[in-house]
């Protein structure tokens, strides 16, 4: 091109040519620009590389990686630097250079942003190094570079505050070198003493420090990491070494006890070892062993004491096969000594006869003693010893028990001997002290004493027997001492039973005897049966001794003899009782003394004894004799059964009869149901050898007493006496019974001494005859008199009654004749005709013959007959009572006065037939006055109760009760309305119980308003307390000081008196604790919002890399050449399915978190955030299945979601904004008030 321009100057076409240069330089210089232009990108993308590499590198050294200022720019760069080498690979420059440069861009950013908190962290750790060099005296150990460290941080700081970050960074780079050139010689040192100290850790374990010194190894070990901490992490290395120092000491130490606790577990092991020898006697079967390994032990426990353990250690080994060879022969010498000593003793037994008393035991040692033979020929030594020890201990155990077994029938013998002895002495007594005019046939007594001398004779040789026997038991010859044992048992044995024999037939001589002085004294009469037994024992006896059974014999005489005293002891205690019984009721009838208990006095001889024995003296012989009674039987109580017999038992009061009535001027006790009347004598128990089955002759007792009803009226029942037989049980019983219900009813007495005092003479003679018959032992005769003298008085009381009951029916006729003339019939019509009933009734049982019972029915038909009499006049006066319970006294003086004045006049006139209708109508004005006295007082009573009530009430509101017992307040004053709109005189207790309701809850309400105050302080307290230790002071201090100020406030303005100021005080205090608790809840609700928004942002975060393209990039990707949709799977830090699950487990904890009240609205805004969310991460996560859809469909899809996000990403934000103020206005100032009430 250049050739033809020049060409065509030449020929003069200059104005063709210039045209032609001028096209020619246009296309020369694009060509040029282009091939410029295309080189420039490449080299300047190289450098942007290059440049953004350095700065990502830089910032990586500046920690921009960590710190959440510049992470995302670092992260942007990183990624920039990436897309700008992969388009250089693809030589695409142009795109490669705006990567580059964007990462340098980012990088720089990441740098700035890092530079500020790389700056104080460098910072810090310069400061950290001085403080380090000061700790460890770096100011000593080298003052230049000290110095020099403590300028380059001064720089620092000074940087710092100018804003210079990177001169600031340098100057604190500075500072930590030189600290650490200061403390490189302290570092190094400390180093080398720790590694010192983990080789004394090797030493220790290697020594078995783990098995004896388990506390020196692990302080070991602790030291070596306490140490490690002070030089890595604390750098006080001077500190450091110091430790070191104290550990290796401690180490060594440590090693050294370690070494002597081995030593000392060894030297252990070798004494057991000799300890064992000289148990197994080695002194007697090893001595020279033994001496040798005695004097080893001490060379070695030399060595211990002189602290050379690494001597005993290393000899010990040596030793010990020694010393358990030492055991070993020991054993087997002292095993063939035991075998030997095993036989010997089974020898012995065998000669001892051991088999016939002891079966099977010798054969148990010689089974013994075999197996250690063998286990000796196996040379298991031990079980061989083993089982000789078992077998001699077997022996041990066999002379044991023959010992004791001899030991057994010795202790027989001598006990078989002293029982014949004992018993013969027994005889020698018994027969020695019998009179000898008690000897029937001297033959008999010849006899007797021959035998006798034999016997004697007989114990004799048993006693020689028996100290054989001993004395060869010392001996341990069990075999003889045995036999002889057996010999003397045997002996005394039949001395036993022949002295009994001699007893018995000796005794049961006597007793037949005896029985029949009985029988001629009349004793079967009231022991028939008693009789009978004795008679079958004497006859039991003499069979038994004619069939050889002497001690039967013996006992069976014995238990005779006790029936026989049984039967003389039955006689003078039904005589004793008969009497005493008598004696009481004559005694009442005199004297009225009260009942006492049935006690019989006797000698101090025990009764029923030999002809001398005496069961009773009298009482004037008893006293001057100076003895004192003795007791023989307090009998139980017996009841009075509720039986129609007794007939009923009123109490009368005597205001309730007028003078000259037939009743008893004094006021008897009634006779109660099951109360004790009377005591029965008890009995002398039965022998002990007697056969406790065999039955006693039985009490007397029978059905109860039933008197016979006269034939007429006038008929006196003295006739019917004829029936109480002394022959007859059953009547003696029914005469016991009676007496014990009249001792009971002192009105019978009374009847008896005032319509029968003869009676009670001839009963008091009959008395003297018991009396003297029982002093001459003449128990029939006594019994008779004594049963005579209690008929005379059962006929007297039935007289008396009859008398009695005709007196009263008179009275009632007068009381009831006055009552119908006083006009009874129409005031008390019940009172008078129980009264003409009761009348009517006791006439019947007058003609019937019931004495004690219509005497019983008349005096109730007397107050019956009075009741109706006086009904008004005792109205009157129980009205009048009643009306001075309510205070009449004060309320209605006058009236009380007229109608207790008029109630006495009435009650003298209705005492007259004549003046009886005027005493009515007195009575009934009585009774008029006393209702209205009544009714007067009542209503004093209640105004009273309401005036009390309402000072009460009073004093409450004045205690603050308005205030703190509102509810409960109200309620009584409704309540108190109530009660006196309801009020009236005839419902006065009614409405009292409702006053004492009140009362109590006014005294309830009293006591309980302070406890108000002091319960909503402790709960306020406690509510307030909880929110201090949940964190309220960071957010609302002055609140909280002021709750504490209040409720000091209410506390002081109770104690003031000023409750009104002390109940607002305290409803503040109450109202601010809500606000204040209100507060955290929102709080606690905007930290846990907080927490979803943040890991909302993560997932966004995560998921940048489809949020942060425009719709338009998916729908490019989604679109296919031939305009169909296709399905896209996308490469990022979280896929759609991932971040479909993260935002749906965000959703569910959002729905499931509870906001306060005021703060529901943000709530469900951040819901719909996140639900915003969660349905675009459905419509994302469809991106895989976009090529199951339309085009259309699929654009419609993207922009959903991207709308979607956009939408949850503004509400947010709007949420983040709603959170934010209330967080501006929180407080951070802590009160330090302290609440006291």
């Amino acid at each position: 091109m250049i050739l033809e321009l020049m060409k065509q100057v030449r020929m003069g076409n200059v104005v063709k040519a210039c045209g032609r240069w001028h096209k020619s330089s246009i296309w020369l210089l694009s060509l040029a620009l282009v091939i410029a232009l295309s080189g420039c990108s490449k080299q300047r993308s190289e450098l942007s590389i290059k440049k953004a590499k350095a700065n990502i590198e830089q910032a990586r050294e500046w920690n921009a990686d960590k710190f959440d200022e510049s992470k995302g720019a670092l992260e942007a760069a990183v990624n920039a630097l990436k897309n700008a080498e992969q388009a250089m690979a693809a030589q695409q420059f142009s795109q490669a250079l705006a990567a580059a440069q964007e990462a340098v861009k980012q990088s720089k950013q990441a740098i700035d942003n890092a530079r500020t908190r790389y700056a104080d962290q460098v910072l810090q750790q310069a400061r950290k190094s001085v403080e380090v060099a000061r700790i460890n005296d770096g100011d000593k150990e080298n003052p230049e570079l000290f110095k020099k460290a403590e300028a380059s941080l001064q720089v620092a700081e000074e940087k710092y505050q100018k804003q210079k970050y990177d001169a600031s960074i340098q100057a604190s780079r500075e500072t930590i070198t030189a600290v650490d050139q200061l403390l490189a010689h302290l570092k190094n040192t400390a180093i080398n003493k720790l590694d010192e100290l983990k080789g004394k850790l090797k030493e220790l374990e290697q020594a078995e420090a783990e098995k004896y010194q388990p506390q020196a190894i692990v302080r070991t070990r602790e030291n070596i990491e306490n140490i490690t901490k002070k030089i890595e992490t604390d750098r006080d290395y001077k500190q450091a070494i110091v430790l070191c120092g104290t550990a290796i000491t401690d180490a060594e130490n440590g090693i050294l006890e370690t070494k002597k606790a081995k030593a000392q577990a060894e030297l252990r092991y070798l004494e057991s070892k000799l300890a064992e020898a000289r148990a197994d006697e080695a002194l007697i079967y090893a001595p020279d062993r033994l001496q040798k390994a005695e004097t080893a032990f001490q060379s070695l426990m030399v060595n211990y004491v002189n602290n050379q353990f690494d001597t005993v250690l290393n000899t010990i080994p040596q030793l010990k096969p020694q010393f358990e060879d030492l055991v070993t022969v020991t054993r087997i010498e002292a095993t063939k000594e035991k075998i030997a000593s095993v036989e010997k003793a089974i020898k012995t037994l065998r000669e001892e006869a051991v088999d016939v008393h002891l079966p099977g035991r010798v054969e148990v040692m010689e089974k013994l003693v075999q197996e250690a033979k063998e286990l000796f020929n196996n040379n298991d030594y031990d079980s061989a010893k083993e089982k000789a020890s078992q077998a001699l201990i077997e022996n041990d155990r066999i002379v044991a028990l023959f010992d004791d077994l001899t030991e057994k029938y010795i202790v027989e013998a001598e006990q078989a001997w002293e029982t014949s002895a004992q018993t013969l002495e027994k005889m020698e007594s018994f027969f020695k002290g019998q009179p000898q005019s008690a000897v029937v046939d001297q033959r008999l007594e010849v006899r007797r004493q021959t035998e006798t001398t034999n016997l004697n004779a007989q114990r004799d040789v048993a006693s020689v027997q028996i100290r054989d026997a001993k004395r060869y038991r010392s001996e341990r010859r069990f075999k003889r001492a045995i036999e002889l044992a057996q010999e003397a048992k045997k002996t005394s044995d039949q001395i036993v039973s022949n002295t009994f024999r001699l007893v018995a037939e000796h005794a049961l001589i006597a007793v037949q005897d005896e029985v029949s002085d009985l029988e001629r004294k009349g004793a079967r009469q009231y022991a028939s049966q008693a009789l009978s037994q004795v008679q079958s024992l004497v006859e039991e006896t003499q069979k038994l001794l004619s069939e050889g059974k002497n001690r039967e014999a013996a006992e069976a005489t014995a238990k005779a003899r006790a029936y026989l005293e049984n039967v003389k002891q039955l006689l003078a205690q039904r005589a004793v009782e008969e009497k005493k019984r008598t004696e009481d009721i004559l005694r009442r009838l005199e004297g009225s003394n009260p009942p006492v208990p049935a006690v019989i006095n006797v000698r101090n001889d025990s009764p029923g004894g030999g002809q001398n024995d005496k069961y009773l003296l009298p009482e004037e012989e008893a006293l001057a004799a100076g003895k004192t009674p003795l007791v023989l039987a307090q009998a139980s109580s017996q009841y009075v059964a509720g039986s129609p017999d007794a007939g009923p038992s009123l109490a009368l009061a005597n205001e309730n009869l007028p003078q000259g009535t037939k009743m008893t001027a004094d006021n008897p006790a009634p006779v109660q149901t099951g109360q004790p009347v009377a005591a029965t004598v008890g009995t002398r128990p039965e022998p002990v050898s007697g056969n406790s089955s065999q039955k006693r002759e039985p009490t007397l007792s029978g059905a109860p007493f039933v008197a016979a009803a006269p034939g007429t009226a006038s008929q006196p029942t003295g006739t019917n006496s004829s029936a109480l037989s002394a022959s007859s049980p059953d009547s003696a019983e029914n005469i016991r019974v009676a007496l014990e219900q009249m001792l009971q009813d002192e009105r019978r007495l009374r009847d008896i001494r005032k319509y029968q005092p003869g009676a009670i003479e001839q009963a008091r003679q009959k008395l003297q005859e018991s009396s003297e018959a029982l002093i001459a032992q003449d128990y029939l005769k006594s019994l008779d008199a004594a049963r005579e003298a209690q008929r005379i008085l059962l006929t007297a009381e039935t007289n008396a009654a009859r008398a009695a009951a005709r007196a009263n029916l008179k009275a009632a006729a007068d009381r009831i004749n006055l009552a119908e003339a006083a006009g009874a019939i129409m005031y008390a019509p019940a009172q008078l005709t129980e009264a003409i009933s009761l009348y009517e009734q006791t006439q019947k049982l007058l003609q019937q013959g019931q004495y004690l019972q219509a005497r019983d029915v008349s005096e109730q038909a007397l107050i019956a007959a009075d009741d109706a009499r006086l009904y008004n006049a005792k109205k009157a006066r129980d009205l009048a009572a009643l009306s001075t319970q309510y205070g009449g006294w004060k309320a209605a003086h006058p009236l009380l006065v007229e109608a207790e004045q008029n109630a006495a006049v009435a009650e003298e006139l209705l005492g007259n037939c004549e003046t009886a209708a005027e005493g009515q109508k007195l009575a009934e004005e009585a009774v008029r006055q006393a209702q209205a006295a009544l009714d007067h007082s009542r209503d004093y009573t209640f105004q009273e109760r309401l005036d009390n009530i309402y000072r009460a009430l009073n004093q409450a509101l004045r205690a603050g009760a308005n205030y703190f017992n509102v509810e409960e307040v109200k309620k009584l004053i409704a309540e108190l309305s109530e009660a006196r709109d309801e009020y009236c005189t005839r419902n006065f207790d009614a409405v009292e119980m409702k006053l004492k309701d009140i009362e109590a809850g006014l005294a309830r309400v009293l006591e309980t308003t302070p406890l108000v105050l002091e319960q909503n302080l402790q709960e306020n307290t406690s509510r307030l307390n909880a929110l201090i230790e949940a964190g309220a002071e960071n957010y609302m201090a002055q609140e909280v000081d002021d709750v504490k100020t209040l409720m000091n406030r209410a506390a002081v303005d109770f104690r003031k008196g000023d409750y009104q100021s002390s109940y607002i005080n305290m409803k503040n205090a109450i109202a601010l604790t809500d606000r204040i608790e209100n507060r955290l809840q929102e709080q606690v609700y905007f930290d846990a919002a907080s927490e979803i928004l943040s890991q909302l942002d993560a997932c966004f975060k995560k998921f940048a890399l489809i949020l942060e393209k425009d719709p338009s990039f998916l729908k490019e990707l989604v679109t296919q050449p031939n305009g169909a949709a296709a399905s896209i799977r996308l490469s990022a830090a979280m896929s759609p399915n991932d971040f479909k699950d993260s935002i749906r487990d965000i959703y569910l904890r959002t729905i499931h978190l509870k906001p306060p009240t005021s703060q529901e609205a943000t709530h469900e805004r951040l819901i719909l955030a996140v639900k915003y969310a969660l349905t675009a991460a459905e419509n994302f996560q469809k991106l895989y299945l976009l090529d199951q859809v339309s085009l259309q469909d699929a654009y419609d899809i993207i922009d959903t979601a991207y709308n979607q996000i956009r939408q949850a990403k503004e509400l947010r934000a709007d949420v983040q904004l709603r959170m934010i103020d209330p967080q501006a206005r929180s407080k951070v100032i802590r009160a330090e008030k302290i609440v006291n009430y």
